[in-house]
Protein backbone atom coordinates (compact mmCIF):
# COMPACT_ATOMS: atom_id res chain seq x y z
CA UNK A 1 0.00 0.00 0.00
CA UNK A 2 1.34 3.43 -0.96
CA UNK A 3 1.90 6.01 1.73
CA UNK A 4 -0.82 8.63 1.92
CA UNK A 5 0.65 12.12 1.53
CA UNK A 6 -0.82 15.05 3.51
CA UNK A 7 -3.14 17.28 1.47
CA UNK A 8 -4.20 20.88 2.00
CA UNK A 9 -7.88 21.79 1.62
CA UNK A 10 -9.82 25.04 1.80
CA UNK A 11 -13.52 25.31 2.60
CA UNK A 12 -15.90 27.50 0.61
CA UNK A 13 -15.73 29.99 3.47
CA UNK A 14 -11.92 30.17 3.23
CA UNK A 15 -10.81 28.03 6.17
CA UNK A 16 -7.70 25.94 5.47
CA UNK A 17 -6.97 22.52 6.89
CA UNK A 18 -4.63 19.59 6.20
CA UNK A 19 -5.67 15.94 6.02
CA UNK A 20 -2.96 13.53 7.14
CA UNK A 21 -2.23 10.33 9.01
CA UNK A 22 -1.29 10.18 12.66
CA UNK A 23 2.29 9.38 11.62
CA UNK A 24 2.46 12.63 9.64
CA UNK A 25 1.35 14.44 12.79
CA UNK A 26 4.01 12.61 14.84
CA UNK A 27 6.65 13.68 12.30
CA UNK A 28 5.85 17.31 13.10
CA UNK A 29 4.93 17.17 16.79
CA UNK A 30 7.29 14.47 18.01
CA UNK A 31 4.53 13.14 20.26
CA UNK A 32 4.25 9.37 19.85
CA UNK A 33 0.73 9.20 21.29
CA UNK A 34 -1.15 12.24 19.94
CA UNK A 35 -4.73 13.00 20.98
CA UNK A 36 -7.53 15.06 19.44
CA UNK A 37 -7.19 18.63 20.67
CA UNK A 38 -10.99 18.95 20.88
CA UNK A 39 -12.19 15.72 22.52
CA UNK A 40 -8.96 13.99 23.68
CA UNK A 41 -9.60 10.83 21.63
CA UNK A 42 -6.31 9.01 20.93
CA UNK A 43 -5.10 9.58 17.36
CA UNK A 44 -2.54 6.76 17.31
CA UNK A 45 -3.25 4.55 14.31
CA UNK A 46 -5.73 7.06 12.83
CA UNK A 47 -5.41 7.45 9.06
CA UNK A 48 -7.67 10.53 8.89
CA UNK A 49 -6.29 13.28 11.13
CA UNK A 50 -7.10 16.91 10.38
CA UNK A 51 -4.57 19.62 11.21
CA UNK A 52 -6.10 23.09 11.55
CA UNK A 53 -3.36 25.71 11.00
CA UNK A 54 -5.55 28.62 12.20
CA UNK A 55 -5.86 26.94 15.60
CA UNK A 56 -2.55 25.07 15.51
CA UNK A 57 -4.49 21.95 16.54
CA UNK A 58 -5.03 18.41 15.27
CA UNK A 59 -8.41 16.72 15.52
CA UNK A 60 -10.09 13.34 15.01
CA UNK A 61 -12.47 12.71 12.07
CA UNK A 62 -15.60 13.30 14.16
CA UNK A 63 -14.43 16.67 15.50
CA UNK A 64 -13.03 17.66 12.09
CA UNK A 65 -16.40 17.11 10.45
CA UNK A 66 -18.10 19.41 12.96
CA UNK A 67 -15.37 22.05 12.74
CA UNK A 68 -15.25 22.14 8.93
CA UNK A 69 -19.03 22.64 8.73
CA UNK A 70 -19.05 25.61 11.12
CA UNK A 71 -15.62 27.28 10.87
CA UNK A 72 -15.39 30.82 9.58
CA UNK A 73 -12.28 32.93 9.07
CA UNK A 74 -11.77 36.09 11.10
CA UNK A 75 -10.15 38.92 9.10
CA UNK A 76 -8.13 40.08 12.12
CA UNK A 77 -6.50 36.63 12.31
CA UNK A 78 -5.46 36.58 8.64
CA UNK A 79 -1.75 37.42 9.14
CA UNK A 80 -1.31 34.67 11.74
CA UNK A 81 -3.29 32.13 9.73
CA UNK A 82 -1.30 32.90 6.56
CA UNK A 83 2.00 32.38 8.40
CA UNK A 84 0.83 29.12 9.95
CA UNK A 85 -0.52 27.79 6.65
CA UNK A 86 2.74 28.69 4.89
CA UNK A 87 4.75 26.97 7.63
CA UNK A 88 2.77 23.71 7.44
CA UNK A 89 2.73 23.72 3.63
CA UNK A 90 6.52 24.07 3.61
CA UNK A 91 7.03 21.47 6.37
CA UNK A 92 4.91 18.87 4.58
CA UNK A 93 5.97 19.88 1.05
CA UNK A 94 2.46 20.87 -0.01
CA UNK A 95 2.12 23.10 -3.04
CA UNK A 96 -1.56 23.09 -3.96
CA UNK A 97 -5.00 23.32 -2.46
CA UNK A 98 -8.12 21.24 -2.89
CA UNK A 99 -11.71 22.31 -2.34
CA UNK A 100 -12.91 20.97 0.96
Amino acid sequence: MADKKPEFYRTKTGVGYIKMTWLDLVRYSGMIAPICDFCATPLSGEQDVTLIPALNQAVCPKCAEKYIKTARPYPEDAPIVQRREAFYKKFYGLDGEKDG
